[in-house]
């Protein structure tokens, strides 16, 4: 490709109350993107339920813990205007706010995403036989998503192959 066109960094966020698999989901991305596994250590940013961000050349990823903080890391993230380079991958079981019981908040995430237009991608090792209506609700709400599909992975968690999944929205 020889035109000057500009090749959007992607924003990469991540929606995970459980630090082991926050670490998995940044494993996955950085190895994705060829980080090295010891490059660059969490920016720390203030705020309930977003643990911070990691800045690379081609990729930027913020890791938070509950939908107020996939709230601010979508403000942040869109702030530049530019929702096409914002990929969303989100488990579904967590806390709705710190110190709360483990519910499908997942789904209020993937209405954030719907609202701004930003794909995402349901990750979770729920098994699929306790939310049967998740697969439905996915299908339904891809409807009205600009990407025209949610991927939704259950069973077991799988980071990397939710961020292809997402990467190919």
């Amino acid at each position: 490709s020889g035109g000057g066109e500009i090749v959007m960094k992607k924003i990469i966020i991540i929606v995970e109350d459980k630090q082991e698999e926050q670490d998995f989901a940044l494993a996955a991305i950085k190895s994705h993107f060829g980080i090295r596994k010891e490059d660059a250590g969490l920016e720390g940013l203030a705020s309930e339920g977003f643990a911070g961000f990691q800045v690379f050349p081609d990729v930027d990823i913020m890791i938070t813990s509950n939908p107020d903080g996939a709230k601010f890391a979508i403000k942040l993230a869109t702030s530049t205007g530019n929702m096409s380079n914002v990929i969303i991958l989100t488990d579904l079981m967590m806390p709705g706010a710190p110190r709360k019981s483990e519910q499908a908040n997942g789904i209020s995430v993937l209405l954030m995403a719907l609202k701004n237009g930003i794909p995402v991608v349901i990750c979770s090792d729920t098994d699929h036989h306790e939310v049967m209506f998740m697969k439905e609700l996915a299908e339904t709400l891809a409807t009205l998503h600009p990407a025209k599909k949610i991927p939704v992975i259950l069973d077991k968690k799988d980071w990397g192959r939710a961020l292809e999944e997402g990467l190919k929205l």
